[in-house]
């Protein structure tokens, strides 16, 4: 597998009035809890970690937008049947989204942010999640020891990838994801967590590597009673 080599960047500080995107595209969800479901992505360029064996490409082409235009974007791609936006990267948090989202949710959408949870949502995201928990929903997928607090608690959703040689015995949860270094394992949902936890396989872009990895996550889901996960994405040939 070719590692990664996008360059970590550091936390953006401006008013999310402008967000520095790299692309916006309909597709279908393929993993957490709206997997299965078409959506229109809103993909942010730049990421905090640099995970080895990250697949998605989040640094070329970027270009400044304002949130006006991303929510025409949004509109001009969404289709008849379309109400979900997926706002991922790269790393979301890593700039404050949080006039973004609420822009969508006031315009009817149901919008879901994919982050490794290592940086606190702002003040004004976290307002939004809070007082619309069905239409923003915060889905943390950990790929460090370490989380932001803010983020763990106002998480709706766990989301781990799973290889099968990097699996804690005491609660089938990976030691590690993506080929990230968390010593002495990736960070767990706080105590007393009581939305969803998905286990997805990671794609290892090798069939054997990948059965196995595919074994071991049905084996922890049937043990430990968590959500398994495949990435349709993939599967059906989309982006």
């Amino acid at each position: 597998m070719q590692l990664n080599q996008q360059k970590p960047e550091p936390q953006a500080h401006g008013d999310g009035q402008t967000l520095d995107v790299h692309s916006v595209f309909h597709t279908i969800q393929g993993e957490g809890p709206f997997a299965g479901l078409p959506a229109v992505f809103v993909r942010l360029a730049g990421c905090n970690l640099q995970c080895p064996f990250c697949d998605t490409e989040y640094t070329d082409g970027r270009k400044e937008m304002v949130i006006a235009d991303i929510m025409l974007e949004v509109i001009a791609l969404k289709g008849r049947g379309t109400s979900l936006v997926v706002i991922t990267g790269g790393e979301p948090l890593r700039q404050d989204i949080g006039p973004l989202v609420g822009l969508l949710v006031s315009r009817g959408f149901i919008v879901q942010i994919e982050s490794n949870g290592v940086l606190a949502p702002s003040q004004t995201l976290s307002r939004v999640l809070i007082n619309y928990p069905t239409s923003a929903v915060l889905v943390v997928s950990p790929k460090t020891k370490l989380i932001s607090d803010a983020a763990a608690r106002l998480a709706a959703s766990f989301k781990y990838v799973l290889e099968a040689d990097c699996i804690s015995s005491d609660d089938g949860l990976p030691t590690q994801a993506l080929g990230h270094k968390a010593t002495p394992k990736v960070a767990r949902p706080p105590i007393g967590f009581m939305g969803s936890i998905y286990v997805n396989p990671m794609d290892a872009k090798d069939p054997e590597v990948n059965a196995r990895n595919i074994e071991a996550v049905k084996n922890v889901c049937l043990d430990f009673g968590y959500t398994l996960g495949l990435q349709i994405h993939k599967i059906i040939g989309v982006a």
